[in-house]
C-alpha cells in the first residue's frame, strides 16, 4: 500500500499513520486466517468402521476384517478405530 503526503506532516504523524496502516493489515490478514481455520476445521478427517460399514454397504465383521487387513491406514483411538479419510477415499478409488 502507497501513503502520499501532502502538505506539511510532521513525522510524528507520518510514524503513526504508517503504524495504523500495519496494525489494519494485520487484522485482515489475521481474519483471513481465522476463516482459513474455521473452513479446515469443518472438514472430516476419519471415517468410524460403522461410517466405513455403510459407505460400502458391507457388514460390520467385514468392515473390521477391512481394517485388521491394513488396506487403509487405521488407527485406535482409546477403545476406537479412526481411519484415514485420505487413505480410505484413495483405496476406494482404486477399487473401482
Amino acid at each position: 500500500m502507497f501513503v502520499c503526503y501532502y502538505g506539511s506532516r510532521n513525522d510524528d504523524d507520518r510514524e503513526w499513520s504508517e503504524e495504523k496502516m500495519f496494525e489494519h493489515r494485520i487484522e485482515e490478514l489475521n481474519e483471513k486466517n481465522a476463516e482459513v481455520i474455521m473452513e479446515r476445521s469443518d472438514e472430516k478427517r476419519t471415517y468410524t468402521v460403522d461410517e466405513i460399514q455403510d459407505i460400502l454397504s458391507i457388514s460390520r465383521p467385514t468392515a473390521y476384517n477391512l481394517v485388521k487387513k491394513n488396506v487403509f491406514h487405521s488407527v485406535r483411538v482409546g477403545g476406537h478405530i479412526r481411519i484415514s479419510k485420505k487413505s480410505f477415499d484413495d483405496w476406494l478409488d482404486h477399487q473401482m
